[in-house]
């Protein structure tokens, strides 16, 4: 028995944190769109203002600063590895209780 509650407990806290991993990384998706989706309409109004690889000419510029915010968001593969991690986890720990 207390074997079992046990494997309930480690279950529902690997459920907890896929869940919140799942969730940081929709955030971080959502981020990462939204300011992707400006620099875009920023080259499209005024490509003179950006190099020949898309790089805003000035940091201190709108696009400049779009860009910053987006290399200070968290890495995106990291938390998509981690949300990933505590799926299988969770679905490892969940697939014992059937076995007890």
């Amino acid at each position: 028995m207390a074997d079992l509650a046990a494997r309930e407990q480690k279950a529902e806290r690997a459920r907890a944190e896929a869940r919140a991993a799942g969730e940081q990384v929709a955030k971080m998706q959502q981020k990462f769109s939204s300011l992707q989706e400006e620099l875009t309409r920023l080259y499209q109004a005024d490509p003179e203002s950006f190099d020949h690889n898309g790089q805003p000419l000035k940091s201190a510029s709108e696009a400049g600063q779009i860009v910053k915010q987006i290399g200070e968001l968290d890495d995106l593969g990291d938390l998509q590895a981690r949300y990933e991690h505590a799926r299988q986890i969770e679905q490892r720990v969940g697939g014992l209780r059937g076995g007890a």
